[in-house]
């Protein structure tokens, strides 16, 4: 056996290294959020997010503003 058996997907196929928030096309879109992974803290944080993002509905502002930033890991 070899150890690209051992995984469910092709290892060999390509990836994007960064996926631009404009991309429409939709298997690209498809595959991103299929292999996203969501640790614990990332979690927490997007959890955050919603719940400040959400309550501008409870109390109107025009005060509100989103930076969302990240970095990513190429193995």
């Amino acid at each position: 056996m070899q150890i690209k058996e051992l995984f469910k997907k092709d290892i060999f196929r390509p990836i994007n290294n960064v996926v631009q928030a404009e991309q429409v096309d939709e298997e690209v879109v498809k595959t991103e959020l299929d292999e996203y992974v969501l640790t614990e803290e990332s979690e927490h944080y997007l959890e955050r997010f919603y719940r400040n993002y959400l309550a501008v509905y409870d109390q109107p502002s025009t005060k509100v503003g989103v930076w969302i930033s990240g970095f990513f890991w190429i193995w």
